[in-house]
């Protein structure tokens, strides 16, 4: 659950296959509306300024086809330059979304592409960054929520849960 300076709560895990999150006003502790068009949503997190919320799909869908390698560049060298050492991460077609929404209108500004289906995310202290984690898969994924762009990919071994910043403003995971 995230909750906003505004006296809401968005909550996407008990509505998981309603495809939806719900939106609760927190002072008469009643569903106040929904979010629509997101698919299995599970972790969520919002914004430092409370104006985007970023809710992960629990599902997988197809996304674009992986870049193929280039004659002559090592498996390595293709991994870092498509997001770091992702190779634990699965480079299958079967992506993850995140969905970006504007928390004033309810509507999903952004769908932004990562590898594998979502588990729990976070937003960095200083907004820039939304970090997934992707327990299926055996990674997190940092993206820049300004570009869209999947910035790393990092394997962490089996079934990473949740992901947490440190006061220096460090990303970690724990596992199950």
């Amino acid at each position: 659950m995230a909750t906003a300076d505004t006296g809401r709560a968005y909550v996407p895990v008990p509505m998981g296959t309603a495809d939806s999150v719900g939106v609760i006003d927190l002072e008469s502790r009643q569903m106040a509306s929904s979010i629509t068009g997101t698919v299995n949503t599970h972790g969520s997190a919002l914004t430092p300024d409370g104006r985007y919320l970023v809710a992960g799909s629990l599902s997988a869908h197809e996304g674009q086809k992986p870049a193929s390698r280039s004659e002559g560049v090592t498996e390595d060298e293709h991994a870092a330059h498509h997001g770091g050492g992702a190779a634990a991460v699965s480079e299958e077609s079967n992506t993850g979304l995140l969905y970006v929404v504007d928390t004033a209108t309810n509507a999903i500004a952004r769908k932004l592409e990562v590898p594998g289906p979502v588990h729990h995310v976070l937003v960095t202290s200083d907004g820039r960054y939304a970090v997934s984690t992707h327990s299926m898969g055996g990674g997190i994924s940092i993206v820049d929520l300004d570009s869209g762009k999947l910035v790393k990919a990092v394997a962490t071994g089996p079934a990473p849960n949740y992901v947490v910043e440190t006061g220096d403003g460090a990303v970690s995971s724990g596992q199950q």
